[in-house]
């Protein structure tokens, strides 16, 4: 998949919000539907260079970590592809991280500003799940995270653990 088939994936989602009313799309507090608008606020600076410690609730599991920006979570997926040491051939993991690259330019933030900033995705740095039993996965320095905004049933912002 090219970065250009997934602009038209982007695009098609765009027409079916489109489609629907438009009444806050210009507002500060537009947001996904389901998701909200002050999470949205928080990766809208993430975007701009102010991350922030958040601990999200996902579908009753709690993900804790740091919101990144967009295209930093796909420098740090191909650093993580380009470092790997037995997860597949040399050549194959090198052609991934290439892959990853051209993703970048959906995450173009240059004259980006709130009242037409729309994002789908939250992306965190050094992310780990809670536990029922209070233990952390992965217990090392964490993970990267990607998730839709609009599956997010609350968060506060700090890290657990």
């Amino acid at each position: 998949m090219t970065a250009e088939s997934t602009e038209t994936t982007v695009e098609n989602e765009n027409s079916e919000e489109n489609s629907r009313s438009d009444a806050s799309r210009g507002s500060l507090t537009w947001q996904p539907e389901g998701a909200d608008f002050l999470l949205v606020w928080l990766v809208f600076l993430a975007e701009h260079g102010v991350s922030q410690d958040v601990t999200l609730n996902v579908g009753g599991s709690l993900v804790s970590g740091t919101i990144i920006k967009g295209a930093e979570y796909l420098d740090e997926l191909a650093a993580t592809y380009s470092s790997a040491e037995s997860n597949g051939p040399r050549d194959t993991l090198d052609g991934l991280a290439r892959s990853v690259e051209e993703f970048k330019p959906l995450y173009n933030t240059e004259g980006l500003d709130l009242s037409n900033f729309k994002p789908h995705y939250i992306h965190l740095k050094s992310a780990f799940v809670l536990q029922a039993s209070d233990s952390k996965l992965p217990t090392d320095n964490g993970f990267l995270w990607r998730g839709r905004l609009s599956a997010v049933d609350a968060f506060s912002l700090g890290r657990l653990g």
